[in-house]
């Protein structure tokens, strides 16, 4: 057949089937539609979250560490031992003694109303009650720890 017998005999195709040739170029035009529908929600989507994460600041800083700290698999050596406390040789140092205006602010600072304070040392603040003004029979000095 030559090119001109085929061109004939399409034409002649698509005139006699016209709805079977109506559906069938609607049923394409769907599909592609849909497939660029569904890429262009599919970028759009990722450029969203690739922002939203970009804003956030989670991805900032990268940590980077050997096989070794994990432990157990090739190269590692074990589980980490914690490091040896520096501050267990050292002898402990007493805190310093309040000086008497330190005492006498200390001394002021509210307590809750069903503890009883027995030293300077051991206050218990109250978050709800209002202070109340110390009272002349109070001495000023309270005991020393």
């Amino acid at each position: 057949m030559k090119l001109r017998d085929l061109s004939e005999l399409a034409a002649r195709n698509l005139r006699e089937a016209i709805l079977r040739n109506s559906l069938t170029t609607l049923g394409v035009a769907v599909g592609v539609a849909s497939l660029v529908a569904m890429l262009s929600l599919g970028v759009g989507l990722q450029t969203l979250a690739s922002d939203r994460l970009t804003k956030s600041g989670l991805f900032d800083a990268i940590f980077v560490s050997s096989r070794r700290g994990f432990g157990g698999g090739p190269g590692g050596d074990g589980p980490r031992k914690p490091p040896a406390d520096s501050t267990k040789d050292k002898p402990k140092e007493n805190p310093k003694p309040l000086d008497e205006a330190a005492r006498l602010q200390f001394a002021a600072l509210p307590t809750s109303p069903t503890s009883t304070r027995k030293s300077a040392s051991s206050p218990t603040f109250a978050s709800t009650t209002t202070p109340t003004p110390p009272t002349s029979s109070a001495s000023p000095n309270p005991p020393a720890p």
